[in-house]
């Protein structure tokens, strides 16, 4: 894992950011950003809808099975995030660590970013068909929100540029096989999720992650198509109706 015959870019050089000879895709293009813009499209569809109950529950309109709806979503959302995070702590950070050291903030804010998801766990089975249910639930999503969006600043600034300065892209290969190990065809279609259309899925895939076309085809587009049908149409059509009582 020797880079002893490769001088990497000075700190304050933001060209760590683009691809080089070192990584062959910019860091917006990177497999960890993609999962953290996938959890930030989460987030921001869980906001939404949150928003949208109250809006319902106001007018008397909310009912079991949006509720049920949310609850699906929000399992699918845990998941992701769990996981994600079981990743960096048991995988990519221990490997970083045999070279680097990687700030402690690390550790510590995916403890308080448990804490936070916890505490939103227990506040959205508690929900029912009230508005104090909701607010209740809604107090602990903002902190929640709030922890996760910092820290994933935080880690695009620290973790990865760590990554990009000290490692490079052929030495990572190994690490991203054991990470591919623990993911399964539904996360596979997650991660396409933040992405606007397959135009841009089937670029990421061809060009970045070198996913053959046939598995693009028969795998993850699938998948992906899943997802959007399974959890965010339904989440969407709650937002819809709640647009439609407020106007």
């Amino acid at each position: 894992m020797s880079t002893d015959n490769v001088t990497p870019p000075e700190d304050h050089d933001e060209s760590w950011k683009e691809k080089n000879d070192r990584w062959p895709f910019t860091t917006k293009d990177d497999g960890w950003i993609k999962a953290h813009d996938a959890l930030r499209a989460d987030l921001s569809d869980l906001r939404a809808v949150i928003q949208a109950m109250q809006q319902l529950a106001k007018n008397n309109r909310l009912t079991k099975r949006q509720i049920k709806s949310v609850l699906v979503y929000w399992a699918r959302f845990q998941h992701s995030l769990t996981h994600h995070h079981d990743t960096e702590d048991h995988i990519v950070i221990p490997w970083m660590c045999t070279r680097v050291l990687v700030p402690d903030t690390v550790a510590s804010e995916h403890k308080e970013l448990l804490d936070a998801m916890e505490a939103v766990d227990t506040k959205i089975k508690a929900v029912d068909m009230t508005e104090s249910s909701i607010a209740a639930l809604y107090e602990k999503f903002q902190i929640l929100e709030r922890v996760v969006l910092d820290h994933f600043q935080e880690e695009e600034a620290s973790v990865l540029k760590l990554l990009r300065l000290h490692f490079t892209f052929a030495e990572f290969i190994p690490v991203e096989k054991q990470i591919l190990k623990h993911l399964g065809p539904a996360d596979l279609g997650w991660i396409l999720r933040a992405m606007k259309n397959d135009e841009e899925r089937r670029y990421w895939m061809t060009n970045v992650a070198k996913i053959p076309r046939l598995v693009q085809s028969l795998l993850m587009l699938p998948f992906c198509r899943r997802h959007l049908r399974k959890y965010i149409r339904p989440l969407q059509d709650i937002v819809k109706e709640a647009e439609g009582v407020a106007n």
